[in-house]
């Protein structure tokens, strides 16, 4: 945006500042039609001066690419001094927000459905075959109580593979085994008063 700001401004005529107004202040479409056609009497309005700034809010938008709004672009694309678009790097791609905001939800689309949101890798829970026998397994809500920490803390724990958690299909508490947890408790216990964990 800075950039169509720049050149419109470089152009310097009235239509061209105006929409470099309209760019700057990111007004929508809506507002340009508020500003040039609704809150104007019928007599006063100019179609020559509206859409033009109808279409410097279609850019603001990402509805309209530089090229379409500014046709003769190129001719003022490095003339000022302070040059007006930073030269092209073979490292870096220039894109509309519009562009940049679907790829950013494309992204984070693909990281939902690969299944880890973009977070660290979880240590996926192990599944107890039915019928198991439950008897040595504590409810993680219990597992912390016999520990004597809190759930988060548990759950680092298990993501890390420090202590292995169970499910059970069509249960959807996670299981920790006493056994392995006496086993391991003067580690873990050492591990969370110190904060190491």
């Amino acid at each position: 945006m800075q950039e169509a700001v720049a050149i419109l401004k470089l152009k310097g005529d009235d239509t061209s500042l105006a929409q470099a107004r309209v760019i700057s202040l990111r007004y929508t479409e809506m507002v340009v039609f508020a500003c040039y056609i609704k809150e104007v009497k019928e007599e006063d309005r100019d179609d020559g001066i509206y859409f033009p700034m109808r279409d410097a809010a279609r850019f603001v938008e990402g509805r309209l690419t530089l090229e379409e709004l500014i046709p003769d672009y190129m001719d003022y694309w490095k003339t000022s001094p302070a040059t007006i678009v930073p030269e092209e790097r073979e490292d870096m791609i220039a894109l509309p927000r519009s562009e940049w905001n679907a790829l950013v939800r494309r992204v984070r689309n693909l990281e939902r459905l690969a299944g880890n949101g973009g977070r660290k890798e979880r240590k996926p829970a192990e599944w107890l075959p039915p019928g198991a026998d439950m008897s040595g397994m504590m409810t993680q809500a219990r597992a912390c109580e016999y520990i004597g920490c809190d759930k988060d803390t548990i759950k680092r724990w298990a993501d890390r593979g420090t202590l292995r958690r169970y499910g059970r299909k069509g249960d959807r508490r996670v299981y920790y085994s006493r056994g392995e947890i006496d086993e391991k408790m003067p580690g873990l216990r050492a591990n969370w008063k110190g904060h190491a964990s």
